[in-house]
């Protein structure tokens, strides 16, 4: 089984999960096939890993092929149509959770065959339930779609005999509006990423596709539910010159929602004020204390989804963020408290990363280096961490030989590299040389006019990394 599409899915199971799809292949709905069943029973004691030796594979096969001999095309087939069989259990449990499309279905289906009273019925029951129901944002608004849809539907077909009857209902319908805040929310997603990848490569955003979406809000606005006015807040502040005050009407917004409810919607309204807070902290350091807000309110209110875990960028972002405005304590709170949300293959690496800045900040430059080489990572963006950290530690310790080298060696990493990442994250670190360069060469004299030289310099440079340290080490000389 090593590295088929089966193992890869089989992997990613939870033990409920596994447990399910025993009853699944059991049941002669879904599955006919004895052989199937034997195989589930033969795969059990290999959960979670699924790791099969050749004898073990063999022998499994004939077992539960009753064959008298090992064939591994046979094999191969065996394990293609165990894999469609899960499949079809993915599908079904995908129905269970999280939409209506089951429901959708069920009362389109009872209207089409006219059975109209169950079908009303129903579709109250669905209106009641996701009001409940822990659904995403962009799910309610498409089963009030739907809903509203099979509403006239039904209006037409109970009222057959008096056509006027469905006029009322076919007056207020809200199809326009509901709609459009669905496409508020589907598009949010699409034009931050498209952004996003504009800013990697050093483009403008398109701000003609955001007057687009400005003024599909303004023609129907108001909508029911405060995301979608972020949303519009979030847009208006990418499309105007200073979009502050869009900002902190948007942020107001946010902290107002009910984090029990949809926290993947308002996690990505926290990423959209991210990514405008991100960019201001270029040009304007006080913006690092609203970075710090962001985080604290993703970190405070678990703004993940718990089946992928907390992302160890987030992690590192914050801790860093935090040590820039002198708060270690937080930082080493956030880290202890917060890490094992990390998905375990990267766990340790980021922990030894985030330690090792926290060291640094607190001026232990010997255990900091120390804990940089427990890193040990793959990760194109963790090695630039890694490399920037090693520089400053050289920096401090005044070991100028080793310090040359080590810049000479991220350069030439740089260059190496530029293809491999977005060219905003090469411009940042090739800042990160010049300006720990430029600091070593303030060494030992800090003449006052090289030092005004490089204040200018790191204020008016669009990078933040590191800047309050950088201008904290040229005004305190150490």
């Amino acid at each position: 089984m090593e590295n088929t599409y089966l193992q890869q899915v089989l992997r990613v199971l939870t033990k409920t999960e596994w447990k399910a799809f025993a009853d699944f292949v059991a049941s002669p709905y879904f599955n006919k096939n004895d052989k199937f069943v034997r195989f589930y029973k033969l795969l059990q004691p290999y959960f979670p890993h699924f790791e099969l030796t050749e004898k073990e594979k063999e022998k499994i096969y004939l077992t539960t092929t009753e064959s008298k001999s090992y064939n591994d095309a046979g094999y191969r087939n065996l394990c293609s149509d165990f894999l469609a069989l899960m499949m079809e259990f993915v599908a079904q449990e995908a129905l269970k959770v999280g939409n209506t499309v089951k429901d959708q279905y069920l009362n389109s289906f009872l209207i089409d065959r006219k059975v109209l009273d169950l079908a009303e019925k129903n579709m109250k029951k669905v209106e009641v339930s996701i009001k409940k129901a822990d659904l995403k944002l962009r799910e309610k608004l498409y089963t009030a779609i739907w809903i509203n849809d099979m509403r006239i539907l039904y209006s037409i077909y109970n009222n057959i005999k008096n056509m006027h009857a469905s006029n009322t209902v076919m007056l207020e319908d809200k199809t326009p509006n509901l709609i459009t805040e669905w496409t508020l929310m589907r598009v949010f997603s699409s034009i931050m990423n498209n952004n996003k990848a504009k800013r990697a490569i050093n483009l403008p955003p398109e701000k003609e596709k955001l007057k687009i979406f400005l003024d599909l809000y303004e023609a129907f606005e108001p909508f029911e539910h405060k995301e979608t006015k972020v949303i519009y807040l979030i847009f208006k502040m990418q499309y105007v010159e200073s979009g502050d005050q869009y900002y902190y009407e948007a942020l107001d917004i946010v902290k107002s929602l009910d984090y029990t409810q949809d926290r993947y919607t308002i996690e990505n309204l926290v990423i959209g004020l991210l990514y405008y807070a991100d960019r201001k902290v270029l040009v304007d350091e006080s913006w690092r204390n609203e970075l710090f807000e962001l985080y604290n309110v993703k970190i405070e209110k678990q703004l993940w989804r718990q089946i992928k875990g907390l992302s160890y960028a987030s992690v590192f972002n914050i801790v860093i963020n935090a040590l820039q405005l002198g708060k270690i304590e937080y930082a080493e709170y956030i880290l202890e408290k917060y890490v094992l949300e990390v998905s375990e293959h990267i766990r340790a690496t980021v922990y030894n990363l985030c330690h090792a800045w926290i060291l640094f900040f607190k001026g232990e430059y010997e255990s900091a280096h120390e804990a940089i080489t427990q890193v040990v990572t793959e990760n194109l963006l963790i090695k630039y961490e890694l490399r920037s950290l090693q520089c400053f530690i050289y920096l401090q310790k005044q070991e100028w030989d080793l310090l040359n080298a080590a810049l000479e060696s991220f350069r030439q990493f740089i260059a190496y590299n530029k293809n491999n990442l977005e060219s905003a994250v090469t411009d940042q670190f090739n800042y990160v040389c010049k300006n720990i360069g430029a600091l070593a060469k303030l060494h030992p004299d800090y003449k006052t006019k090289d030092k005004e030289k490089l204040i200018a310099t790191l204020q008016e440079d669009n990078v933040s990394y590191m800047r309050n340290w950088m201008l904290q080490k040229i005004i305190n000389g150490k």
